[in-house]
């Protein structure tokens, strides 16, 4: 394994946006390193990235932009060049489907026809990349966030994920790059041409979670704590194959990452739908069956250790979910749940219970 810049042992300072303008003028010397390797690091990806559409296969979501950005995140940007070359040679990354019909900004009857079409992604992209360039792109985030926001479950959230780690990216640099840009308009093309709005939750399936309703000032402690539920689901009943639970977790979890950048008024929404995205994959994939749990003698390593076995695997899933962990692991003092999880997903990808990932360098 190539050199990383930093120990993985907490996550770096930037793993959720809305921060940079708070630090930018207490700055460390490290700090700036790290921002400027990260920066680099994701730039870089990012227009290695270009061009490719939003699934790829039999229709499995396009991860590499989310894992360069959460790679990036954790300090391991030494590892995404070649991450990406030996993901492309399992992946086999498809085109963008070609452009339809082009969608106006102003045509919200036009847009509602778009909405879950995913045949219409290279309609949504373009027109997120016009808006971006006449607004910016923070008047985009506030204007589609809400809007898009019901339609967190298609596409497994992917859509909304792709968007939350490429704001992220946008949130931590001082001058976004083209290549940044494209990406936020792809995120939010790729969410909106996947739009699916998830049943009311089930408060049977979220139990402690999905039923409360925090105050806007404790919304992401709230999703941070209800999220475990899931979390500890996934640690110790999910179902083989494990990855779609995954999502139970990422999902509420990539909302986290946007919260500090939403007007307060719309936070404790934002957690509502959150929880709600997070019950309907519980909902339509607890039930595959069962598979082992961790062996009575495994322990759960530390974070540090943690990061670099889910690293090591190279899977896409286990990646992000390690950087979920890291996330947490500042923002809420038990961060045992999301530990015993990624420990768990470490533990069926070895043994082929989960959807693998490329193989793994030896």
């Amino acid at each position: 394994m190539p050199e990383k810049e930093r120990p993985a042992t907490a996550p770096d300072p930037g793993t959720g946006a809305g921060r940079r303008d708070a630090a930018d003028s207490a700055q460390s010397p490290d700090t700036a390193a790290a921002d400027h390797r990260y920066a680099d690091a994701v730039n870089d990806a990012l227009e290695r990235l270009t061009g490719f559409g939003p699934v790829w296969g039999p229709g499995f979501a396009f991860h590499a932009p989310m894992v360069v950005e959460a790679l990036a995140a954790l300090g391991h940007t030494a590892e995404i060049p070649g991450w990406i070359e030996r993901n492309r040679l399992v992946r086999h990354y498809a085109d963008a489907p070609p452009a339809h019909t082009r969608l106006d900004p102003a045509d919200r009857a036009g847009q509602r026809a778009a909405l879950g079409d995913l045949r219409r992604f290279s309609d949504w992209a373009a027109m997120f990349e016009r808006e971006i360039a006449d607004l910016g792109w923070r008047e985009v985030l506030t204007r589609w966030w809400p809007r898009l926001l019901p339609g967190l479950s298609g596409q497994l959230g992917h859509g909304l994920i792709r968007t939350a780690h490429a704001v992220r990216g946008l949130d931590r640099v001082p001058a976004p790059t083209p290549a940044q840009l494209t990406e936020f308009a792809q995120g939010l093309a790729f969410w909106a041409a996947g739009f699916w709005e998830p049943p009311p939750v089930d408060s049977g399936v979220m139990a402690g979670g999905a039923a409360l309703t925090p105050d806007a000032r404790d919304a992401r402690e709230t999703l941070i704590t209800s999220t475990a539920v899931a979390a500890r689901y996934l640690a110790d009943r999910a179902p083989a194959p494990t990855i779609p639970i995954v999502h139970a977790v990422t999902v509420p979890m990539a909302v986290d990452i946007v919260m500090p950048l939403l007007p307060e008024d719309q936070l404790t929404e934002n957690y509502a739908w959150a929880m709600r995205g997070s019950a309907d994959v519980l909902r339509r994939f607890g039930g595959f069956g069962s598979a082992p749990p961790l062996p009575a003698d495994q322990t759960v390593p530390t974070l540090g250790a943690s990061i670099e076995a889910a690293v090591e695997t190279e899977d896409e899933h286990a990646i992000k979910l390690v950087e979920v962990c890291a996330r947490s692991a500042t923002a809420h003092s038990d961060n045992e749940p999301y530990l015993r999880a990624v420990t768990m997903l470490i533990h069926r990808l070895t043994r082929g219970e989960a959807i693998p990932g490329p193989p793994r360098r030896r």
